[in-house]
């Protein structure tokens, strides 16, 4: 079975809607293949955050074995965001 591949962020917006049943933020990503609309509730949120959380977590043990073996690199850019942008969400 084929794994399809990651979709690369270039841009992320956030959207807020309300209805009758209260606030949902629509996250917007644009990537490589097109856009992706994430409608998330305050749990769903939470979540998100949860995951990033852990995500940067592992990035950074990622950058201090980098930096321990070489230069630390400048801001790399991915699409319109650059690493810095994306770690302020």
């Amino acid at each position: 079975m084929k794994k399809a591949s990651p979709l690369v962020p270039t841009e992320i917006h956030i959207h807020t809607v309300a209805d009758d049943r209260g606030n949902l933020s629509i996250l917007s990503i644009r990537t490589t293949e097109g856009i992706l609309d994430i409608a998330l509730d305050s749990h769903a949120a939470d979540a998100v955050v949860s995951a990033i959380g852990s995500i940067r977590s592992k990035l950074g043990q990622s950058e201090i074995l980098k930096e321990s073996t070489a230069a630390k690199p400048g801001r790399e850019s991915i699409g319109t965001l650059s690493r810095t942008d994306i770690q302020s969400f």
